[in-house]
């Protein structure tokens, strides 16, 4: 079985908001459902060799951070410009786990694929569902244990 992971680190994509004060912006940021969002863009191809028997695993994609800009930072107190550095440097390491979460499931699909050798279409197939779902329970899980962050400081 060759096994090939392609899976990158995060780029980075900003969203601005506007706001002449720090509640403005949390006001602002506020009408979304997220602050800061983390996209794994996982995607798992297979080959069959002529036996119908998957003998190739190529994992990829390009994870995507998105963070807020506050368009107004540059006119704020600097007590507003503390604050939100503060939430935004927290914010960031909190996306920045959701990247490791789907490293270490990367890890688990990989050993549990190496290790059985082959399977077929089918087997893979639902293998392949298996992880995903486990994937999405992983960040779900991470979210609940951190209330979306603010356990861990993402808060203005």
């Amino acid at each position: 079985m060759k096994f090939t992971n392609n899976f990158g680190k995060p780029s980075m994509t900003k969203k601005n908001y506007n706001g002449a004060t720090l509640d403005d912006v949390a006001d602002a940021m506020d009408k979304n459902k997220f602050w800061g969002r983390y996209v794994s863009n996982i995607q798992i191809d297979y080959n069959l060799n002529e036996n119908g028997v998957v003998d190739e695993v190529t994992i990829s994609g390009k994870p995507e951070i998105i963070m807020p800009i506050w368009k107004g930072w540059s006119k704020a107190d600097r007590e507003s410009q503390k604050a939100w550095d503060i939430m935004w440097i927290r914010l960031k390491r909190h996306e920045e786990n959701h990247y490791k979460k789907s490293l270490d499931e990367l890890k688990k699909f990989e050993k549990m694929v190496k290790k059985a050798g082959a399977y077929s279409e089918e087997i893979f197939n639902k293998k392949m569902d298996t992880f995903f779902a486990d994937h999405q329970k992983a960040q779900d899980a991470y979210d609940k244990k951190t209330d979306h962050g603010v356990k861990e400081g993402v808060v203005l």
